[in-house]
């Protein structure tokens, strides 16, 4: 893994400062797009990522928009949005990208590539569910195994490259999503986790475990790994969106790790800080 792409930043450089909502499993529902819009306005994010599952797969109603009217409302937001692809992306997406690209704005669909914004890398894995070929878009297919292009990214951008993984769905064995079935995490994510320690990554697919076992973020070693779940069928009625606001600071404007990162979750009510300290007594 090369590293001889980014200096290490002087500590003279300015700060700068990136601030990312990162937001799953939007599913076309009406109440929740205009909760992110109202997010949004909020928090003032520079960039806005979906991490898969912004379209719905299965059969429309009253409650959705259509894959056009949510490309109208994303396009009205100011910031830059990101999208990595769920299990429900499929022909549905052709609709958001020819709004994307009639618009003229940059489209940045990091599908086993990564994506550079001011000093943050964002890195987008596949989904081992669904359809892809549509969010290709032309591009040549991603296998599940992560070195066969994982190590390309960090040969492009270096150490950055492990700042934001976006993977819709978790990593396998935390506490983040189920143990087995559907929701279950994914074996190879997890092992790259392992492999690269990655300063944070962030999923969804598994809309519940989350939110009933009361746990929005996990550790494999280094790594902090994000799910804060979605609204379920019992939760719904609060109309409550679950995303996380999060505050990179960067010593320069090149692609970098990060000098601190504060990533707050809503509607926890938390905030995690990294690096992390040290524990008293020990290593954290």
């Amino acid at each position: 893994m090369s590293t001889s792409k980014i200096s290490p930043p002087s500590e003279e450089q300015p700060v700068k400062r990136v601030r990312v909502l990162t937001a799953t499993d939007l599913h076309q529902l009406k109440w929740v797009y205009l909760a992110l819009e109202r997010a949004v306005s909020e928090h003032k994010p520079d960039i806005l990522a979906l991490v898969g599952d912004f379209l719905h797969g299965g059969a429309l109603s009253s409650r959705h928009y259509s894959a056009s009217k949510c490309a109208d409302r994303l396009l009205a937001l100011p910031c830059e949005v990101v999208f990595a692809r769920g299990n429900h992306e499929a022909e549905n997406w052709d609709s958001i990208a020819r709004h994307w690209l009639k618009a003229g704005r940059p489209l940045h669909i990091p599908h086993g590539s990564a994506v550079a914004l001011g000093p943050l890398v964002l890195v987008g894995f596949p989904c081992t569910y669904g359809h892809e070929e549509s969010f290709l878009m032309g591009r040549p297919d991603v296998p599940y195994e992560t070195e066969t292009w994982l190590p390309a990214i960090f040969e492009q951008y270096g150490p950055a490259a492990n700042t934001l993984w976006l993977l819709h769905e978790p990593p396998d064995e935390t506490k983040l999503c189920a143990p087995e079935g559907l929701m279950a995490g994914v074996e190879e994510w997890r092992a790259a986790i392992e492999k690269y320690q990655p300063w944070l990554t962030i999923s969804g697919h598994d809309h519940e475990t989350p939110v009933f076992d009361g746990f929005w973020h996990d550790r494999i070693g280094r790594t902090t790994s994000i799910n804060v779940g979605q609204p379920t069928k019992l939760t719904e009625p609060t109309k409550t969106l679950h995303y996380c606001v999060t505050d990179f600071e960067f010593l320069g404007n090149e692609p970098a790790l990060p000098k601190k990162v504060t990533v707050t979750a809503y509607p926890w009510n938390g905030t995690i800080t990294l690096p992390e300290k040290p524990k008293e007594g020990g290593r954290s």
